[in-house]
């Protein structure tokens, strides 16, 4: 985590946006419940994944309601004014960024120069990537972030994969 902006750095792989929706709804729900906030950058649309995940899942109505009300449309546009409201409030912000490499290296860019400020809130940006689009950069991304979603939840990136202590490094 960066101290100076209390900024989580977290990574996602999975095989198809319908893979994304279905691991991404647990962590969402439960966030909502905790009043935390939800942000997005999206490439590509989600929404009607979102829909599909929501109709065959069971999920109180109210909570239902708040992960439609996530714009899980393409987006980017006025993501940086969203998030600079959201500061200083004492929540969690949650930034889900989802997209090809090269999106999602621009939009972390974005971030940071948006997030340069001090500020209250814990910040969590989400890197969602597609296995078949990081095929050899697998174990450099993970080496950027400090934790790793997947369905079970978040998990620091030690517990779930071994390093080489020395050179702070996967093994593999």
């Amino acid at each position: 985590m960066d101290n100076f902006n209390n900024i989580e750095k977290v990574c996602a792989f999975c095989v198809s946006e319908a893979h994304l929706s279905a691991m991404i709804i647990p962590y969402i729900s439960k966030q909502l419940k905790n009043k935390n906030i939800i942000k997005t950058f999206l490439e590509n649309n989600l929404e009607k994944n979102i829909e599909i995940i929501l109709s065959k899942i069971i999920l109180n109505g109210k909570n239902k309601k708040e992960i439609k009300k996530i714009n899980w449309n393409k987006n980017n546009k006025k993501i940086e004014k969203d998030i600079l409201l959201e500061k200083n409030n004492n929540k969690i912000i949650n930034i889900l960024v989802y997209g090809k490499i090269e999106y999602i290296k621009k939009i972390n860019n974005k971030l940071n120069l948006i997030l340069n400020k001090k500020t209250n809130n814990k910040i969590r940006i989400i890197n969602c990537y597609l296995v078949d689009e990081v095929d050899n950069n697998i174990k450099q991304i993970v080496n950027e972030h400090e934790f790793l979603l997947n369905t079970s939840g978040i998990k620091k990136i030690e517990d779930v994969f071994e390093k080489n202590k020395e050179e702070n490094t996967l093994i593999g």
